[in-house]
């Protein structure tokens, strides 16, 4: 209220009002929800994790001109930093397997 700022929800059955999210869960859905069982609560989480590290890190996207987001952030951001980027370089692909093996 301070800011100004107002809410404006989408109206029921008009998902097309919310796109990037609608899109966004359409990928986790199939790429990821439909693919496994998860046996805990635990391995639930080390598998989304892994599979958001490959999302940002390794998949590329169509919209971003076919290179994965934390690539084509890089290469835009140049000296800016930005508060909502994380990368985390100790972590890899491999190592977040094992992890879920494990």
């Amino acid at each position: 209220k301070d800011r100004q700022i107002n809410l404006t929800y989408i109206q029921k059955g008009k998902p097309s009002q919310n796109g990037y999210v609608e899109r966004f869960n359409r990928t986790f859905r199939e790429e990821f929800l439909d693919c496994y069982s998860f046996e805990t609560l635990e391995q639930a989480r080390m598998l989304t994790q892994a599979w958001m590290w490959i999302y940002n890190n390794d998949r590329p996207h169509s919209s971003l001109g076919y290179v994965p987001p934390s690539r084509f952030l890089e290469k835009r951001m140049g000296d800016q930093q930005y508060p909502t980027y994380q990368k985390d370089e100790d972590l890899s692909y491999d190592l977040l397997i094992q992890n879920v093996a494990s």
